[in-house]
């Protein structure tokens, strides 16, 4: 076990390369020597977990053991752009992983007293392999296919499911002598997908709402009763709306009515975050050691629209952030752009550089340098991604949870050598635990005396 104290070690993460560091664990000390890193995400891209071998006995009551004979694996490994070796991007751990690459890197990690952590992945991706449990919407209707360019995701009120991931976090933590685990995908799709956000109204969320004392399929109607009624207003009192509230989830509720939106965003994260509370609980208990349980959580600025509230999740040790589609740089610039698109769809006399406009003000970028039209979104620069992350950041320390630490994605290769010095800046001047970095396997120089020295000062 590596010995450090939360909020007292700054820690440098690496979000590692399984099979890269098993075969070349040196890699490991370069890092450590150059770039100060303490602190090892490992990640398998065949196995899409830490490299886990679960045993016989928890893969045979796995409700995903038949995964490899479902006739949309082929459609998956499309979406996901899979090998034919590599396994399904689903929750929990799949059984039948080759773990050596796995003891290469502990054993590497445990010479150099570095952090080691497992991983795993919950509800965000692979629904299609099993789309009898996925996402339904407010109808009880599966989510359009169009949509399947933001992901697939799997209901998170399904009970025998999350029972087995819980038992194969068990069986890993156990077995395994890491420091602790992240959980991927343990989310909702992006909050640029529109569709995803009116999910997950199922017999299986309604009945979990129940047990709370929340009416879902009256929260239901009165959302679909209020989208009705909005069709019916002119552009510009959507526009009125856009202009007043101060957050989008106000102005949603300005034009659904009767805190529609407020009430259903909170309850669906709650159906992520109860889950996860269980999952942190019995996995520690099963380590019986120091153990750290996170999960990569949605930037401020969209982080309730994907299903993450903060203040619920903190009874989680850490939060870090994910890459891609839910990178702290694209996920709120996404939504804008694709919620712009969908309203000047809805009404065209809406002008979209307004409604663009109002947008970023609602996400919380008022007074950055942001394209005036959607279509400068669609392949953001490198220097857009860095001042909304940078953003972000600053906005993640003045709400900070108690509880988590916090350590922020920086994903290396999506910025250029300004990008990556403002952002990494920004999480040491703010505070923060630490950071988690992605693309250290090709590291150039210049790249690692920028980390070393805005690093040095943490």
């Amino acid at each position: 076990m590596a010995a450090y104290e939360a909020g007292k070690t700054f820690r440098v993460g690496w979000f590692a390369d399984l099979e890269a560091l098993g075969q070349n664990p040196v890699r490991l000390a370069e890092l450590q020597a150059s770039v100060g890193v303490n602190m090892v995400l490992l990640e398998s891209h065949r196995f899409h977990t830490g490299g886990y071998r679960l045993s016989d006995e928890v893969w045979r009551a796995s409700p995903l053991r038949d995964w490899r004979e479902r006739p949309l694996l082929v459609r998956h490994r499309q979406m996901r752009h899979l090998s034919d070796e590599a396994f399904a991007v689903l929750p929990g751990i799949l059984g039948g992983a080759d773990d050596s690459d796995l003891h290469v890197a502990l054993e590497a990690g445990r010479r150099l007293g570095v952090e080691m952590w497992g991983h795993a992945g919950l509800w965000s991706y692979g629904a299609i392999v099993y789309p009898e449990l996925a996402l339904r919407d407010l109808k009880g209707q599966p989510l359009p296919p169009e949509e399947e360019v933001w992901g697939d995701c799997f209901c998170p009120s399904k009970p025998h499911l999350n029972a087995w991931v819980v038992d194969s976090l068990r069986e890993a933590a156990a077995r395994y002598p890491t420091d602790g685990i992240e959980l991927d995908h343990a989310r909702y799709l992006p909050p640029a997908s529109i569709p995803n956000l009116l999910a997950c109204a199922c017999p299986d969320c309604t009945r979990q709402a129940a047990a709370w004392g929340i009416d879902l399929p009256g929260l239901a109607d009165t959302i679909i009763t209020g989208w009705k009624r909005i069709q019916r207003q002119p552009a510009a009192t959507v526009q009125g709306a856009l202009d007043k509230a101060r957050t989008p989830l106000e102005a949603l509720d300005v034009l659904l009515g009767d805190s529609a939106a407020s009430r259903w965003f909170h309850l669906r994260a709650r159906f992520l975050s109860d889950p996860l509370a269980k999952m942190a609980k019995a996995t520690r208990e099963a380590a019986a050691r120091p153990f750290r349980f996170g999960i990569d959580v949605f930037p401020p600025s969209v982080a309730l629209l994907g299903g993450h509230t903060y203040g619920d999740l903190a009874s989680l040790d850490f939060f870090m952030g994910g890459f891609g589609l839910i990178g702290w740089g694209n996920a709120g610039p996404d939504a804008c752009r694709e919620w712009t698109r969908a309203l000047c769809r809805q009404w065209p006399a809406l002008e979209e550089r307004r409604v663009l406009r109002s947008l970023y003000r609602l996400f919380g970028y008022e007074g950055l340098s942001l394209p005036e039209t959607t279509q400068g979104l669609d392949r953001p620069t490198g220097a857009l991604l860095a001042q909304v992350q940078k953003r972000e950041v600053e906005r993640l320390a003045q709400t900070r949870p108690q509880g988590p630490a916090l350590y922020p994605p920086v994903n290396l290769p999506s910025l250029d050598d300004e990008g990556v010095r403002m952002v990494c800046a920004a999480i040491v001047e703010n505070g923060l635990d630490g950071v988690m970095l992605g693309g250290l396997e090709r590291l150039s120089p210049e790249r690692g005396r920028i980390l070393t020295k805005v690093f040095g000062r943490a």
